[in-house]
């Protein structure tokens, strides 16, 4: 049976850094309290709002982004035996500059997002970085993330 681990609404700040990784750290010892019984977790689903408010805490969102990963993100592989491939992440409403795009862009998207091959087209990744600016840097920690 393959088993997935579903988190969400981390929001990963530098006010609450220590707690966050000591949640991390405190799940794994749960899981894998229970592995005997259920073969442990074999994937990760992260479903949005990883980091808080757009990394507002830290220098900025790419700091955020990289702080989360090489602090929580490897927290909680490392203690659940997990390889980089067996974690998805979906980006959430504060895992975006929201400072990025305006008003005019916006209005832009909704009117030109009239059918299903628009959205599809849009959300190739080399359109999404061209017309969202606001997910930029989480489409590069996304990317940065997935090298192998």
């Amino acid at each position: 049976m393959i088993r997935f681990l579903h988190i969400s609404d981390i929001h990963y700040d530098l006010n609450s850094k220590v707690k966050t990784i000591a949640l991390a750290k405190s799940l794994n010892s749960f899981l894998k309290s229970l592995e005997d019984k259920n073969n442990g977790v074999n994937f990760i689903v992260c479903s949005g709002d990883m980091i808080n408010q757009g990394g507002k805490s830290f220098n900025d969102i790419a700091t955020a982004f990289k702080d989360f990963r090489d602090n929580y993100v490897t927290t909680l592989l490392d203690g659940l035996n997990l390889t980089n491939d067996r974690l998805v992440f979906c980006c959430g409403n504060h895992d975006v500059d929201r400072e990025e795009d305006l008003k005019e862009q916006d209005d832009f998207l909704w009117s030109s997002l009239v059918s299903e091959n628009d959205v599809d087209d849009l959300f190739s990744h080399k359109q999404l970085k061209k017309k969202v600016r606001r997910i930029a840097e989480y489409v590069r920690f996304e990317d940065d993330y997935y090298k192998f």
